[in-house]
């Protein structure tokens, strides 16, 4: 996920040092990525809210004993680093949803 300064989080598999816990963070590998976005959200902080739900609800998983699985190569339930952005963008999703609510109310 990309945030409007560029930087950016996402789900790098099980953690080398504890693979107990996910390894979630920022990807420095020099990977060039396009603008080809599957979504745009216009509220960096409530992405960034949507973020640490998003790592709560996976160290919860990780805590129940789900790890990495890539979903070409395995039949189990995928958990990718593509999971875990469609994680944030539903906790984004309904965060945004919460606050239009608070609106119309």
């Amino acid at each position: 996920m990309f945030y409007d300064n560029n930087e950016n989080v996402g789900y790098l598999g099980d953690d080398k040092d504890n693979p107990s816990e996910p390894n979630i963070g920022a990807d420095y590998s020099g990977i060039e990525y396009d603008d080809d976005y599957i979504m745009k959200g216009d509220d960096d902080d409530l992405m960034r809210q949507a973020e640490i739900n998003a790592r709560e609800a996976w160290e919860n998983e990780y805590d129940s004993g789900q790890r990495y699985h890539h979903p070409v190569f395995d039949d189990e339930r995928k958990f990718d680093c593509q999971e875990f952005i469609w994680k944030m963008i539903e906790e984004y999703v309904k965060l945004k949803n919460e606050i239009n609510k608070g609106k119309c109310n």
